[in-house]
């Protein structure tokens, strides 16, 4: 049986040759929403693990992104990938981007210590001048996170547009503060 999982057509599978008979039903509920804002008169753009792959590929990013962030925000994109299967992977990747987020923070400022995130943005403010709306949008992604996604009285189910948003902003902060020159 294990030799017959292991070869398809006589040839050995690799991870990108693995072949499944799964079948997935798409989630309506993320199938009849719109990956992104569209005008009062276009249609939405509905999502499709192509649509979400296209969307994802237009984000943020910066050669100095550290690997092991780069690796969360790629999990991320499988969760936004898969959430055309299971809505909820929508939240999930808000969430690990969040966690990306905070571990971009704690390489850029203080790799060894254990400052919350809050924390990580005042010691990374005192390093370097900060814009006003990166600084304003971490603190926004302390609350979200703790008020909001984090918590689990209040994990919110949000439309993907949102997700979506929310996600660019995070890429976009990651980038900027992976590329900053500090001391």
């Amino acid at each position: 049986m294990i030799a017959r999982l292991m070869h398809e057509n006589g040839r050995m599978m690799t991870a990108s040759s693995y072949a499944t008979t799964w079948v997935f039903k798409l989630d309506e509920r993320t199938t009849h929403m719109s990956v992104v804002a569209t005008g009062r008169n276009q249609p939405p753009i509905p999502a499709t693990p192509d649509s979400v792959r296209y969307v994802l590929s237009g984000f943020s990013s910066s050669p100095a992104i550290p690997l092991d962030v780069v690796g969360m925000l790629e999990v991320c994109g499988y969760l936004m990938e898969t959430s055309v299967v299971h809505y909820e992977f929508a939240a999930l990747a808000v969430e690990k981007a969040l966690q990306a987020l905070e571990r971009m923070l704690r390489l850029a400022v203080a790799p060894s210590s254990r400052p919350g995130m809050a924390g990580l943005i005042k010691q990374l403010g005192q390093r370097v001048s900060l814009r006003p709306e990166l600084s304003e949008f971490l603190t926004d992604m302390v609350r979200l996170r703790n008020d909001w996604v984090g918590h689990p009285q209040n994990v919110g189910v949000y439309p993907l547009v949102i997700a979506f948003g929310l996600l660019r902003h995070i890429h976009a902060a990651i980038a900027e503060v992976a590329s900053l020159q500090l001391d």
